[in-house]
């Protein structure tokens, strides 16, 4: 079973992306950000025109996200989970495997300081008995920083050796662009 599918029959799948924390509003400049999460479990060329869906890649892509200089950004590609029932708790946690990354771009000198972190969770097993439920995750994450010139792309890679997918990268477009009045 694809993996796609698999998400969708475990719970919502959301992609989204959200801009949050403090912001430099004297700024004129904000960063777009255009972000591709490429999956596979073969290495990943970090050249968008040979990458195939055919091959068992999966490419996805999220919105267009715009935000003011230093302003953290948040991409996810997440499945929700509630554990059904824990005993005495009225809510219970929230889980969300699966991919995200969190950024923040600085300008610099015409390019972009880049600084995240990218962060692959997967459920290893689920157990339900009377008295509560228990979801075991393991986690991978990657931080990362660099200095990509506006409008230029960025790949990192997380290789998950142990993990679906086996190998993973993120490709960032961040461009600079004048804030408007």
């Amino acid at each position: 079973m694809n993996k796609a599918l698999l998400l969708s029959l475990i719970g919502l799948v959301t992609i989204c992306c959200v801009s949050f924390g403090a912001t430099n509003q004297s700024s004129p400049q904000q960063i777009s950000y255009q972000c591709f999460i490429i999956e596979s479990d073969k290495p990943i060329p970090h050249d968008f025109s040979k990458l195939s869906h055919r091959d068992g890649t999966f490419i996805e892509s999220a919105p267009a996200v715009m935000g003011n200089v230093d302003q953290q950004m948040a991409v996810k590609i997440v499945t929700e989970l509630f554990p059904e029932y824990v005993k005495g708790q009225k809510y219970p946690e929230r889980i969300e495997p699966g991919i995200s990354i969190s950024l923040r771009g600085t300008p610099y000198q015409n390019k972009i300081i880049l600084i995240g972190k990218l962060r692959v969770l997967n459920v290893i097993s689920r157990s339900t008995n009377p008295e509560s439920t228990s979801i075991a995750t393991i986690a991978k994450e990657l931080y990362f920083s660099k200095i990509v010139e506006s409008g230029k792309e960025a790949w990192f890679d997380l290789d998950c050796p142990d993990q679906k997918p086996k190998c993973l990268a993120v490709r960032i477009v961040p461009t600079l662009v004048l804030a408007k009045p």
